[in-house]
């Protein structure tokens, strides 16, 4: 985002192009969420998110529009084999 210019493919609605250009905005100052006293307030005020009902969402009684089936704890079967083949590379400690 600091590079080039961020295209919003025009298939997107008005309020999902809003709230992505907020949340994507070049100047942290002025991104979506990240005024130090409305921060939050900005986020769940927005348009885009005028149908969540934020404290059923709080309290986890909003049930997930897609829930993937895992198999179990190692599980890799919902992550794409070009990530999951990769060899494992330990980053040296700065």
């Amino acid at each position: 985002i600091l590079e080039r210019p961020i295209r919003i493919p025009r298939s997107l609605s008005v309020k999902a192009a809003s709230i992505l250009k907020g949340f994507l905005n070049k100047n942290p100052v002025d991104r979506l969420g990240c005024h130090p006293d409305t921060g939050f307030t900005d986020i769940v005020t927005h348009p885009f998110f005028k149908t969540i009902d934020w404290e059923m969402l709080e309290g986890k009684q909003i049930p997930p529009p897609y829930k993937p089936r895992i198999d179990g704890e190692r599980d890799l079967e919902n992550f794409d084999p070009q990530f999951t083949a990769e060899p494992v590379q330990f980053t040296p400690d700065d």
